[in-house]
């Protein structure tokens, strides 16, 4: 039996890697997102070419991200954390190595080489960036997704409910999915029950019979992550892990049976 393992928010992984980039607050992302919504709704009729403009933009980006994170994540992460000062320094003086990682502000995915896998690319839901790969495994085809859907509470429900039926849409195709991330809606959620309604299980659920919680990650009280998956794939193991020094969510950890 061939085993994946899959981190999310966490640190490195036998397969995929679900990786939160250090929040550094050098540039916006929410003025990111505003700068995108003012050019597509002023220039309606060029909304397909600068949609492929800004995901072109966005994979280059992504490129970066993952070239400097994957070699020296935990490094700087530390560094983060323990003199922050430091950081702020490097932010101005190299600006290069953390505005790449602002922009996919929450999540960057890497893959182990040895996996035979596609590009990982970025595509626009909604006003929402995700990152996804396809990839051969065990000679199955699979989809990983990685997202941060919108936060916001139930006022964003309907946004958020949009958001997760796009990113299914995105999966029609295959057998095998694995779709991660901040779902930033909780168990007892329209948008938990919608996954549930269209197949797709909780990885944690399966293998613990209940969800573990999340977040905040000092002393969590609720789990808003997920990975759910659907299809040929079975879970071997499944955990919580990480704290404060990490990140403001913990980590889950799960080992995939495909």
């Amino acid at each position: 039996m061939h085993h994946m393992t899959n981190y999310l928010r966490g640190f490195h992984s036998h397969a995929t890697q679900s990786y939160c980039p250090l929040d550094v607050p050098t540039c916006s992302v929410a003025s990111l997102n505003i700068l995108y919504k003012y050019i597509i709704r002023n220039f309606p009729k060029y909304k397909k070419y600068i949609i492929g403009v800004f995901e072109y933009v966005m994979n280059k980006l992504l490129y970066i991200c993952v070239a400097i994170f994957s070699k020296y994540g935990e490094y700087l992460k530390d560094i983060y954390f323990k003199y922050p000062y430091i950081i702020i320094l490097m932010c101005v003086f190299c600006p290069f190595i953390f505005l790449p990682s602002c922009y996919f502000f929450g999540m960057l995915t890497i893959f182990n080489k040895r996996i035979k896998y596609n590009q990982v690319s970025s595509k626009y839901i909604g006003n929402r960036r995700i990152q996804y790969s396809d990839f051969e495994y065990n000679n199955k085809k699979l989809i990983f997704i990685n997202i941060h859907l919108i936060p916001g509470g139930n006022k964003k429900t309907k946004e958020r409910l949009k958001e997760i039926k796009e990113i299914l849409k995105l999966c029609k195709k295959y057998d095998n999915i694995i779709i991660s991330g901040d779902f930033n809606a909780a168990v007892d959620s329209k948008e938990y029950k919608y996954m549930i309604k269209k197949g797709y299980k909780s990885a944690v659920k399966e293998y613990c019979n209940e969800e573990l919680n999340t977040f905040p990650s000092g002393k969590s009280v609720k789990c808003i992550d997920f990975i759910w998956i659907k299809g040929d794939i079975k879970v071997s193991n499944a955990l919580v892990f990480g704290g404060i020094d990490a990140s403001d969510h913990k980590g889950i950890k799960v080992s995939l049976e495909i």
